[in-house]
């Protein structure tokens, strides 16, 4: 190999070096990024446990949402949960709002 090849390669690999960490460095921003997010969603809410939640709320996760379960609940001032339910069928959570009485609501925007 003749030092023309090698000094192509080595600006090759330090080229690929470069991008290859830059592309780290942003996975690792959107992570720290999507974490604040969830945290300043879930201000106005006190995560409680689910074996907490008043019956008619369990009743109309049965009811509405066949086969989810709650994975996680939080409740504010007003007696109003949030709820993420978790199904077989996806791995995403998805996130209800209801009130004490277990009727679903739209969640207030501050």
């Amino acid at each position: 190999m003749n030092n023309m090849n090698k000094l192509f390669l080595t600006i090759t690999a330090a080229t690929t070096l470069c991008f290859a960490t830059q592309a780290v460095s942003a996975q690792e921003e959107t992570g720290r990024t999507t974490k604040m997010e969830t945290t300043t969603n879930s201000e106005n809410y006190t995560e409680v446990q689910t074996s907490e939640l008043p019956q008619a709320i369990n009743d109309a996760v049965i009811k509405d949402f066949t086969g989810a379960t709650i994975s996680k609940a939080y409740v504010n001032e007003k007696k109003e949960y949030k709820l993420l339910l978790q199904t077989q069928a996806t791995d995403e959570a998805q996130t209800v709002y209801a009130n004490e009485k277990g009727e679903w609501i739209e969640p207030k925007k501050s």
